[in-house]
């Protein structure tokens, strides 16, 4: 079997099925361009031109949560990353994604730059230089990023001088050292806020994307389960 042969074997063994399905819509929201398949065939297009998706509406933390979750039991052999947009959330996701509330909280201070579940591994971008290790050192085949950032800010660190933080170019520098035969890890952000109330082409510039398919997070339902609207 070939490299390329292999390649074609890890897409289809970590999409062995769609992973969810949505509406798919213009930027403004007003009109559907009919459905969405977050499958093999759709994965291998985004990465391979570089296209982001942009989930519109996707609730709170919670809302997210729920959704992460059913993502992490996906049957499959490869590996999704979920990054958290602020420190704050990553903390949040952490005790409530392991059942910790009162005294058994981790405090944020303690809080490992990055964790594994099951199918994801939850980091911010300044965690994902650790990740990449960890992916390398141990083989693991990454599918795709789930970046989660409710009120869309993380871009606009983008050549931040003051904090020496650029915080899209970790994203954008994590997903370029997986990249393969052309085909990179897509990128999908998933927000609470609407498509058409975000300055999306700058985010575009950030994340150094070709442009975005945009996506009514509201519509979403997976294959394994079914989570449709924030709650």
């Amino acid at each position: 079997m070939d490299h390329e042969d292999s390649f074609e074997r890890f897409l289809s063994d970590a999409y062995p099925r769609e992973l969810f399905r949505a509406n798919r819509i213009e930027r403004l929201g007003d009109r559907s361009l009919g459905d969405f398949q977050f499958d093999v065939d759709t994965v291998e297009f985004l990465g391979c031109e570089n296209v982001g998706v942009f989930v519109e509406n996707c609730g709170d933390i919670y809302s997210v949560k729920r959704k992460l979750e059913i993502i992490d039991a996906f049957p499959c052999r490869g590996m999704w990353v979920a990054v958290m947009g602020t420190q704050t959330r990553h903390w949040v996701m952490y005790n409530d994604w392991h059942g910790l509330e009162g005294d058994s909280l981790i405090p944020n201070r303690q809080l490992p730059s990055y964790w594994l579940a099951n199918k994801l591994i939850f980091s911010t971008p300044e965690g994902l230089r650790k990740v990449l290790r960890t992916v390398l050192d141990e083989g693991h085949s990454i599918g795709g990023i789930f970046l989660v950032d409710l009120e869309c800010n993380i871009h606009k660190a983008r050549g931040n001088q003051r904090l020496k933080n650029d915080r899209p170019q970790h994203v954008v520098d994590f997903r370029a050292s997986l990249t393969r035969f052309g085909w990179a890890p897509p990128l999908v952000v998933m927000t609470g806020r609407h498509a058409r109330s975000v300055y999306t082409d700058r985010m575009r510039l950030a994340y150094c994307l070709e442009t975005w398919w945009y996506v009514d997070g509201t519509t979403i339902k997976f294959t394994t389960g079914d989570v449709t609207g924030p709650k």
